[in-house]
Formats: structure tokens, C-alpha cells, sequence
């Protein structure tokens, strides 16, 4: 039996590897979006409550939760103790917007 690996060029499919690529990163923005909406419904809220709202595992929306506190559209409200487990916790609000941005 041979084990060695010999080097052959994969061909690359252009009509279907780079669609799926790009919906990667639409997928990533439809649950930034879906985590948004959830801050901004349920704030302030903590990680734990808006996995509960989305149906979502946690791993799945600290992340998204943590890419819109980068781009600072969600920002820190409170550190608190969660009532259920009593644990430090932090609760997470929307970004108020306080001026209007000029355009012209």
C-alpha cells in the first residue's frame, strides 16, 4: 500500500467556491444583525439573555455580540449580578445616537 501523498493541483471551481465563500460572510452579518435586534429589544441584557431570546448556543453570540461592541454600536450598560446565579455579569445597550450626522 502507498502512503505517500502525491502533489496534484485541485482545480478550482470559480461558479461554486466563491458563492459559498462570500455566504459565509452574509451569514456572519444576518447574526450581527440578529444579535443587534436582540440588544436593542432586550436591553439592557446580558450574554445569557439574549442566547435565551435567540434560541442560540452562547459560543454563537458572544462573538457576534463582541464584533458589535468593536464597530461600537453596543456598548457596556452595567456590571451587576445575575439574580439566577448570582454571578458578576455584564448588561450590554445599544449605543444612543445623540446627534444627527451632517451629510452636505
Amino acid at each position: 500500500m502507498d502512503l505517500t501523498i502525491k502533489n496534484k493541483k485541485m482545480p478550482y471551481n470559480y461558479h461554486t467556491s466563491l458563492p459559498a465563500y462570500q455566504e459565509n460572510k452574509q451569514g456572519k452579518d444576518y447574526c450581527r444583525m440578529q444579535v443587534f435586534i436582540a440588544i436593542r429589544k432586550l436591553q439592557p441584557c446580558t450574554d445569557k439573555q439574549i442566547s435565551e431570546y435567540l434560541n442560540w448556543p452562547i459560543n454563537r453570540t458572544v462573538p457576534r455580540r463582541n464584533e458589535l461592541v468593536a464597530k461600537t454600536m453596543v456598548v457596556l450598560a452595567k456590571r451587576d449580578r445575575d439574580p439566577e446565579t448570582g454571578r458578576l455579569v455584564s448588561y450590554w445597550q445599544v449605543k444612543s445616537v445623540t446627534h444627527q450626522p451632517v451629510l452636505f
